[in-house]
C-alpha cells in the first residue's frame, strides 16, 4: 500500500470513529435528558405531596424547617433535656412522698428507709406490675400489721398474684393480707389456695379476692382450715352466685360453732368435735350427716335436718354440700394440695408485652434515680424561701406597729391640738393640688394605675404586674435573705455542670449536620463525661459547694466598701458615723449605709391657708401670728420626718 492509499485509509477511519462517537454522545445525551425529566417529575410530585401534607397537618412546615436548622435542633434538644430532668425530679418527689407515707407505719431511720426504697426498686425492676403501684402494695401489706421483713417477703408473691389475676396491686395486697391474718398461713400458701379456688370454682380472681376474706374469719374461729373453707366455697359457686355462696357458707360456719347446734348434731348421733375437742374436718362432718340420712325418706331427712336448729341460709349451704360429697371431697383435696398454683397461674397469664412492662419499670427507676439529684436542691431552696418568708413577716410586723403608732399619735394630736390637725390637713390637700407632696402623688398615681388595670381587665397588664412583683420579690429576697442568695449560688454551680451536657449534645448535633466526625466524637465524649458526673452525684456536690461557699463568704467577710454584688451588680457602701463624738470607720450610716436609699419628703406651705387660721380663737396658738404658726408646724413635721427616717433605717 502506497502512501496515498494509507492516508485515505486513515481519513476514512477517522470519519467513521467521529461518526460513531457522535452517535454515542447523542445516545448518552438522550438518556440523560430522559433521566433528568424523570427526576424533575419525581421532585415535582414529592413537592406537591409535601405541600398537601403541610396544608393538612398544622405545624409540619415549621417542623421540617427545624430538621435542617442545627440551632433549632439544639434548642429543641436543650428543652427536651430540661423536660426530661423535670419529669425525673417529679418522679423522685412522688416516690419520696410514697416512702414518707410508708415510714409513718415502718418508723425507720433515714438509712433504714433508704434500704426499703432500694429493695422496692429491685423488686419492681423484675416484675410486670407498674413501678408506681409497688409502693402502694407494700404500704398496704405493712399497714395490715406485718413487720417490714414480713411485708417485703409478701410483696413479690402479691405482685405476681396481681398479674395472674389481672388486677391492681393494692386490691391483691388487701385480699392477701386479710386472708393471711385470718388464717395464720403464709402469703405464699394463701396465694396458692386462692388460685386453686379460682381453678375449681365458678368465679374469677376478683370474686375470690373480694369474698374469701369475709368467710375465713368465721371459718377459722369455728376451727376449719383455709384450704377446706376455700374448697367448700368453690364447690358452692357451681350452684350459687359468689355473693350468695359467701353468705350461706359464712352463716353455716357460725352455726356449727354454736353450742346449741352442736348439741342438736349430737342428738342425731353426730359428734362435730373429736376426742381432743378439735373441730372435725368439714368433709368428715358432711360424710357423717350423709350416712345418717342414707336410706331415709325425704320427709324424714327434712325432719332431721330441720331439727338441727340451723337458720335458712345455713340449711341451704348444708343441703347443697350433701348433694355430691365426692365432688366436694375432690375440690377440697385440690385446694389442700395447692402448692405451685400461683406459679402456674402466673405462667399461664404471660403476655407478649410483659418484657416491655419490665423494661418500662427499669426506665422509670432510672428516671427516679436521676431525679433524686434534684431533691437536695429543692430542699435547700425551700429552706431558703422559708427563712425569707420569716424576714418578710417580720417586716410586715414592723410596718403594722409603725402604722399603729402613727395612728395613735394622730389621734392624740387631734384631741390636744385640733387646729393643728386642720392646718396639717390643709397642707396635705395643698400638696396634692400642687404636686408638692411627692408621696401622696405617687400613692394616687399607683392607685389609679391599679384601678385602670382592674377595670380594663387587661391580661397583659396583669402579667406585667405579676412579673414586676416576682422580680421585686426576687431582688428583695436576694438582698435580704442569706440562705436564698446561697441557694441561687448553688443553682448557678449546677448550671455550670449541666452546660457541659448541653454543649456536648450541641456539638454532636452540629458535627452530624456538618459531617464532622471529630466534632461528633468530641461532643459525645463531653456529654458522656457530664452524664457520668451527674449520675455519680455531681449535681448535688456542685449545689452544696455553691451553697456552702456563699454561706461561708457571708459569715467570714462582709462586703467591703465599694465592692459589687456578684448577682445584682449593686455597690455596697460604708460610711463612718459618730458615736460618742468619735468616728467609727467600720460602722454604716443609718440612712445611707448598705443598700438603703435616701427618702426625700417635700412639704410646701401656702401662705393663704396659713393666714386663714385665727390664732386668737385657737387654744395653744394665742399670741402667734401666721409666720409663727408656719415655723411651728414646719418644725413639727421636720421632727416627724427625722423620726420616720430613724425608724425606717
Amino acid at each position: 500500500m502506497d502512501g496515498s492509499a494509507r492516508v485515505s485509509l486513515y481519513l476514512e477511519l477517522k470519519d467513521r470513529i467521529k461518526a460513531g462517537m457522535g452517535r454515542a454522545r447523542q445516545y448518552v445525551n438522550d438518556n440523560v435528558s430522559a433521566m433528568k425529566e424523570q427526576f424533575n417529575s419525581l421532585k415535582t410530585s414529592q413537592t406537591q405531596a409535601f405541600s398537601a401534607m403541610e396544608s393538612q397537618i398544622p405545624g409540619l412546615s415549621n417542623a421540617l424547617k427545624m430538621l435542617v436548622n442545627p440551632y433549632a435542633l439544639l434548642t429543641a434538644g436543650v428543652l427536651a433535656l430540661g423536660g426530661a430532668y423535670y419529669n425525673a425530679a417529679n418522679s423522685a418527689l412522688n416516690w419520696e412522698a410514697k416512702m414518707a407515707e410508708i415510714n409513718v407505719t415502718a418508723q425507720e431511720t433515714p438509712a433504714g428507709l433508704k434500704k426499703i426504697s432500694d429493695e422496692l426498686k429491685e423488686i419492681a425492676g423484675r416484675n410486670v406490675a407498674p413501678f408506681e403501684q409497688v409502693g402502694d402494695g407494700f404500704n398496704r401489706i405493712l399497714s395490715a400489721g406485718l413487720t417490714v421483713k414480713q411485708s417485703m417477703e409478701a410483696l413479690e408473691p402479691t405482685l405476681r398474684a396481681a398479674k395472674a389475676g389481672f388486677t391492681d396491686v393494692e386490691t391483691a395486697a388487701t385480699a392477701g393480707v386479710s386472708v393471711m391474718n385470718a388464717s395464720g398461713e403464709s402469703i405464699k400458701t394463701v396465694w396458692d389456695v386462692v388460685y386453686a379456688t379460682v381453678n375449681k370454682g365458678n368465679a374469677n380472681f376478683k370474686n375470690v379476692a373480694n369474698y374469701l376474706p369475709k368467710i375465713v374469719a368465721n371459718a377459722t374461729a369455728a376451727g376449719f382450715s383455709l384450704q377446706e373453707t376455700a374448697g367448700a366455697w368453690a364447690y358452692l359457686t357451681d350452684t350459687l352466685q359468689p355473693e350468695q355462696a359467701t353468705t350461706t357458707l359464712m352463716n353455716m360456719f357460725k352455726q356449727l360453732a354454736s353450742p346449741t347446734v352442736t348439741k342438736n348434731f349430737k342428738d342425731i348421733g353426730i359428734q362435730v368435735y373429736d376426742t381432743q375437742g378439735k373441730m372435725k374436718p368439714l368433709v368428715q362432718i358432711i360424710d357423717l350427716v350423709k350416712h345418717r340420712l342414707d336410706g331415709l325418706s325425704d320427709r324424714k331427712k327434712n325432719s332431721i335436718l330441720g331439727g338441727l336448729g340451723l337458720d335458712n341460709e345455713s340449711h341451704e349451704a348444708l343441703t347443697i354440700l350433701l348433694k355430691d360429697t365426692g365432688k366436694l371431697n375432690d375440690i377440697i383435696k385440690f385446694t389442700t394440695n395447692s402448692a405451685g398454683q400461683l406459679d402456674d397461674s402466673y405462667k399461664n397469664a404471660t403476655q407478649s408485652t410483659d418484657s416491655w412492662h419490665i423494661i418500662l419499670n427499669k426506665i422509670g427507676i432510672a428516671f427516679e434515680t436521676i431525679g433524686e439529684t434534684a431533691l437536695p436542691i429543692i430542699n435547700s431552696v425551700g429552706d431558703a424561701l422559708l427563712n425569707c418568708g420569716k424576714v418578710v413577716n417580720k417586716t410586715f410586723e414592723i410596718i403594722k406597729d409603725l402604722a399603729m403608732g402613727i395612728g395613735i399619735a394622730a389621734a392624740a394630736l387631734a384631741v390636744l391640738y385640733p387646729s393643728v390637725l386642720v392646718y396639717t390637713g390643709a397642707l396635705v390637700l395643698n400638696g396634692i393640688a400642687t404636686a408638692g407632696l411627692t408621696i401622696a402623688t405617687y400613692a394616687l398615681t399607683a392607685a389609679q394605675w391599679l384601678l385602670n388595670v382592674a377595670l380594663d381587665a387587661n391580661p397583659i397588664g396583669l402579667v406585667i404586674m405579676a412579673i414586676g412583683a416576682l422580680v421585686a420579690g426576687f431582688i428583695y429576697a436576694y438582698d435580704h435573705c442569706e440562705k436564698f442568695r446561697a441557694g441561687i449560688m448553688g443553682i448557678i454551680e449546677v448550671a455550670k455542670i449541666l452546660m457541659d451536657l448541653v454543649v456536648g449534645f450541641g456539638k454532636t448535633l452540629l458535627g452530624a449536620f456538618t459531617l464532622n466526625p471529630a466534632l461528633v466524637k468530641e461532643g459525645l465524649n463531653q456529654g458522656a463525661a457530664a452524664l457520668t458526673s451527674i449520675m455519680s452525684g455531681g449535681i448535688t456536690k456542685a449545689f452544696n459547694k455553691g451553697y456552702s461557699d456563699s454561706i461561708a463568704a457571708n459569715v467570714s467577710a462582709p462586703a467591703a466598701a465599694g465592692t459589687k454584688d456578684a448577682f445584682t451588680g449593686k455597690k455596697t457602701t460604708t460610711k463612718p458615723v459618730k458615736k460618742d463624738n468619735k468616728l467609727e470607720a467600720d460602722s454604716e450610716n443609718k440612712i445611707t449605709g448598705g443598700s438603703k436609699q435616701v427618702h426625700n419628703i417635700t412639704v410646701n406651705f401656702n401662705k393663704e391657708i396659713v393666714g386663714s387660721i385665727n390664732a386668737a380663737n385657737t387654744p395653744g396658738l394665742k399670741g402667734m401670728n401666721a409666720q409663727d404658726i408656719e415655723k411651728w408646724v414646719s418644725d413639727l413635721i421636720e421632727r416627724t420626718i427625722r423620726n420616720l427616717e430613724t425608724s425606717y433605717s
